[in-house]
């Protein structure tokens, strides 16, 4: 009888378990993996030599870089470090997945090149928190122009957008913002890359969303044109009552407003649409982009803005959608990364949470989706870089990987074969 118990029990705690991994709470090693955690970032100079006086002379301080940023293309996981102080070597950089030695802290590489990363150099990148990878393997990187960022911030190059072969790892086209459309606090942090028509061989047939999140608006560019303008709506702005975060204990306030974007698959007509959202919010909004290119119909279509009919349980820095209009993005106040099916009403009781770990998934920056169709989210605990409390000997800086969009969500309430 007493055996006979102990198979039943046993048997029903295999059912459990196997349950269990259906969830949308299941195990976080069944949906997404951790591929690199650094407690500092270190770089790959051309010799040791001139690494050693990069730390000497102040180019190169540990201590001043926090992540805001990640994508993926190849076996290349590009990591963005804005030049919030002093002493960081480049600002777009990347790794290698996997590391030939199996590292799992390995060392950056600065991207596209060291001249292009040069502090000053205003034909290069001074000051990068998003990039974007289109479907011609071209990295578009918006450009701030601020260094340092942090707190006494000063413009020492123009706003411009910057688009890299990553064949040949060539600048093939820069595009400098207007000057009627970037404002003196004007902090473009955000891109999405269109080509209405389908296809992006040509890079100057690409439509430019860009977040500008203290200036509190999305900013559009044509580039057949060179034309660019400002779009303003209330749902751009945060919400004053949720400027307030509180991630692991610890309290901070940033006004900040629309920084995530993320663009929804083609529609049968052709047209998309743009997801967005304030980081001081926890509201979901949506944009016909055939809207946000008539640059005069724009200003006169309030009732183009949707928003969702319910509220995140947290504020969100940033998010992707795959081709199915999955969206997956991260819970800051909750130390998640989540997913909701656009088929369905954006409410709480259809979000899917795919993991979630107090200590690794502190303040998801952003998730982006490659063109392999994998997941890719970096936790940075922002908010100890802001309070000053990062120990440098504590893991600081994560990115997590899932193989394909799929492989995350299944089982998940977001899984769209069951839509």
């Amino acid at each position: 009888m007493g055996l006979l118990v102990l198979v039943s029990l046993l048997s029903l705690l295999s059912t459990v378990l196997a349950a269990a991994e259906k969830t949308d709470a299941g195990p976080a090693k069944q949906r997404v993996v951790e591929v690199f955690g650094w407690s500092q970032f270190d770089f790959n100079y051309p010799s040791e030599e001139q690494r050693q006086e990069a730390l000497k002379n102040g180019s190169f301080v540990p201590s001043s870089m926090d992540p805001t940023g990640v994508h993926a293309a190849g076996n290349r996981v590009f990591v963005c470090l804005p030049r919030w102080r002093r002493g960081v070597p480049a600002t777009l950089a990347y790794a290698v997945y996997p590391d030939a030695k199996g590292e799992r802290s390995p060392r950056l590489n600065p991207y596209p090149s060291w001249e292009l990363s040069r502090e000053g150099n205003c034909e290069g990148l001074t000051s990068v928190f998003r990039v974007f990878i289109d479907q011609c393997n071209r990295l578009w990187a918006i450009d701030t122009g601020w260094s340092p960022s942090w707190l006494v911030p000063d413009r020492i190059c123009p706003v411009k957008v910057m688009a890299i072969d990553l064949k040949t790892d060539k600048v093939v086209l820069q595009y400098l913002l207007p000057k009627h459309v970037v404002k003196s606090d004007a902090l473009p942090v955000n891109i999405q890359v269109e080509f209405p028509n389908g296809d992006c061989k040509n890079p100057k047939q690409a439509f430019l969303y860009i977040a500008d999140t203290v200036a509190f608006s999305i900013i559009v560019a044509d580039l057949s044109t060179g034309d660019a303008w400002r779009v303003t709506d209330k749902t751009v702005y945060p919400n004053p009552e949720l400027t307030t975060f509180h991630v692991a204990g610890q309290t901070f306030d940033m006004i900040d407003g629309v920084m995530g974007i993320a663009l929804g698959p083609r529609m049968a007509n052709g047209d998309r649409e743009l997801y967005y959202s304030a980081m001081g919010g926890e509201l979901q909004h949506w944009v016909k982009t055939s809207i946000l290119r008539d640059k005069a119909k724009v200003k006169n279509s309030p009732n183009a803005f949707k928003t969702g009919l319910k509220s995140r349980q947290s504020q969100t820095a940033g998010y992707a959608m795959d081709k199915n209009g999955v969206m997956i993005f991260g819970l800051l106040n909750s130390d998640a990364l989540v997913c909701w099916n656009s088929k369905s009403p954006f409410e709480p009781k259809n979000f899917g949470y795919l993991a979630q770990d107090k200590t690794a998934m502190q303040f998801l920056a952003t998730v982006v989706i490659d063109n392999d169709e994998r997941v890719w989210a970096i936790s940075t605990r922002n908010q100890k870089f802001v309070l000053e409390t990062i120990d440098p000997k504590d893991v600081n800086f994560r990115v997590f990987m899932s193989p394909s969009v799929q492989q995350a969500i299944e089982g998940t309430v977001c899984d769209a074969r069951e839509k």
